[in-house]
């Protein structure tokens, strides 16, 4: 819920897989742990980002099955890099989802701090997909989301709702 982004100075990272054959098994393992690091796969077998992300930002274990098949790069696109964060990002649906969960977040938060315990079925679903949604951010450097970026107020949403449910759920449990 707290990331800490550093300065990309227009430099994206590449991890390029290594050409020995790979079985399925190893292939599944990088794909999901490239979702983890939160690169996007450019054409098969490579994989970018911009180097906004320090290595911390991501688990260990996914470092260690990319590490073991990838070869590191420093890039810098030759074409626009909005164009090419647009491609392969998607910023503007991730926005648009954000948006309307926080929405739901924030209506819900207000139900239940309300005293509505009807809505804790909905709250916990909107909730959880927004959870989801905010591991799915592609956390962008600010000049490729743009100043609206709408990650720091479902972040925001979510520590609220947090904070509501945990407590209506703490009273739910002691009333039963």
């Amino acid at each position: 819920l707290d990331p800490e982004l550093v300065d990309a100075g227009g430099q994206w990272r590449m991890a390029i897989v290594d050409g020995a054959a790979r079985r399925a098994s190893e292939r599944a393992a990088l794909r999901d742990s490239m979702r983890r690091l939160r690169m996007a796969e450019t054409r098969e077998g490579v994989w970018a980002r911009p180097a906004n992300l320090p290595r911390a930002a991501a688990p260990g274990d996914a470092w260690d099955v990319v590490d073991a098949q990838c070869a590191w790069w420093t890039a810098r696109p030759d074409g626009d890099p909005q164009v090419l964060a647009d491609r392969l990002f998607g910023p503007r649906a991730w926005a648009e989802r954000a948006g309307a969960l926080a929405s739901r977040l924030r209506s819900v938060t207000d139900a239940i701090g309300a005293g509505d315990d009807s809505v804790l079925a909905d709250a916990f679903t909107v909730g959880a997909a927004s959870l989801a949604h905010v591991r799915a951010d592609p956390m962008l450097p600010a000049e490729l989301c743009g100043p609206d970026w709408p990650g720091p107020a479902l972040r925001d949403a979510y520590r609220d709702y947090r904070q509501a449910f945990g407590a209506a759920g703490r009273e739910w449990f002691r009333a039963s």
